[in-house]
């Protein structure tokens, strides 16, 4: 009554509510995740290349990635709050995403003697 009947939702809620969407949906435990891309003014990037980070990022992580049609109906929805925006023609004639800075990734070789294990 206090609150003129509007209901609030507490700091504990609202934690859970998000955790139950990040369980759902991979793709915002991706976007939170650090070594795989980075958002920088300028770059840009081809949309299967960010898919296939993407993946990369789920099998690194045990995850099971989402289809790639999901991944970029995602991030072209929520491109504005994620700082990126959607180009048909990013790259060329290929779609991409501006601002977005993928890593590559290198593996490791582990036949290195000068690597720590060895």
């Amino acid at each position: 009554m206090a609150n003129r009947f509007r209901f609030t939702i507490s700091e504990r809620a609202a934690a859970n509510l998000e955790e139950a969407r990040e369980k759902g949906n991979n793709i915002l435990v991706f976007l939170k995740s650090e070594g795989y891309f980075a958002i920088t003014p300028g770059a840009r990037c081809r949309s299967r290349d960010f898919y296939n980070v993407y993946e990369r990022w789920c099998q690194d992580n045990l995850e099971k990635p989402l289809a790639a049609k999901t991944f970029l109906h995602y991030l072209k929805e929520h491109q504005q709050a994620l700082g990126i925006v959607y180009d048909e023609k990013c790259i060329g004639t290929s779609r991409g995403f501006h601002n977005v800075c993928l890593t590559p990734f290198v593996p490791v070789n582990d036949d290195d003697p000068d690597l720590p294990w060895h």
